[in-house]
């Protein structure tokens, strides 16, 4: 039984919204801390572009679950970097 559009998306979104989440613990703790110190800037930079690229590829695709929750991961790993800037000076 093949499965409808409205179920992919749906598990599109809800894998999406795990990944996208798991973020936030360590965006947290980066605040939390004043440090980012674990984290290094090559992590981040190739995290980033894979990120980015997701986020491309959903917009090729016109597939909403990959363009948000890339989206929103983008979002948090800007403010990651933006945390480990400001906490390194």
């Amino acid at each position: 039984m093949p499965l409808s559009k409205d179920t992919i998306n749906f598990i599109g979104l809800c894998a999406g919204a795990l990944t996208t989440i798991s973020f936030l613990p360590q965006l947290m703790a980066t605040y939390r801390a004043k440090s980012a110190k674990g984290m290094s800037y090559g992590y981040l930079l190739t995290f980033s572009l894979g990120v980015i690229m997701w986020f491309a590829y959903g917009i090729f695709l016109k597939a909403p679950p990959v363009i948000l929750t890339n989206g929103v991961t983008l979002g948090f790993l800007i403010v990651i970097v933006a945390l480990k800037f400001r906490y390194e000076r």
